[in-house]
């Protein structure tokens, strides 16, 4: 079967150790196990036995698979509604987006903000004060901002982005990250 298979193929890459998942049936019931192995073998090198531990990995793989459907289902969901995502990471002052918000701001990878002061350079002249307010406002109030604001595109055009945030806290109740969606609300 699969773990002998396994075995097999760790020896003839010359490894000691092997793993490998896989689907069994036993009285009618579908079970994820994970086989952990050692081939034990002889001073010259000939294999002599194998030992391995085998684990039910049942609910595992289940909450595995439960969670690639659900991240599919919202990526569809963003993917169809134009909206991106982004990461503030407080204390580095790391900004992070997804290729979805570098499609909502027209930008390449490679130009997408990496801190909030390159992000606030996005941010039109004339709502820069408004929207530092509800910046501030969310740290200094603990609350999730979310607001409209324009943006001026690399090819000079306007584009008014709604932005939508929940902040992260420590458990001593310090923010240390903001989690994000922008979307487009004009062309």
């Amino acid at each position: 079967g699969l773990a002998a298979k396994a075995g097999r193929e760790a020896f003839e890459k010359g490894e000691k150790f092997f793993e490998t998942e896989y689907r069994y049936c036993a009285g009618g019931q579908l079970r994820w196990l994970y086989l952990r192995g050692e081939i034990l073998t002889d001073p010259s090198g000939i294999p002599l036995s194998v030992i391995g531990v085998v684990s039910d990995v049942t609910k595992q793989k289940e909450s595995q698979l439960k969670l690639a459907d659900t991240l599919s289902r919202l990526v569809a969901s963003l993917e169809a509604s134009g909206t991106g995502t982004w990461r503030w990471d407080v204390k580095s002052d790391r900004v992070t987006w997804d290729d979805a918000l570098c499609q909502v701001y027209r930008l390449s990878r490679d130009k997408a903000p990496r801190t909030s002061s390159d992000f606030f350079k996005l941010v039109h002249p004339g709502d820069m004060t408004r929207v530092s307010e509800i910046v501030g406002r969310a740290f200094s109030e603990g609350i999730d901002p979310d607001y409209e604001f324009r943006t001026i595109l690399e090819d000079g055009s306007i584009r008014w982005i709604y932005d939508r945030s929940r902040v992260i806290k420590d458990a001593a109740g310090e923010i240390v990250a903001v989690l994000a969606t922008g979307h487009p609300l004009t062309e």
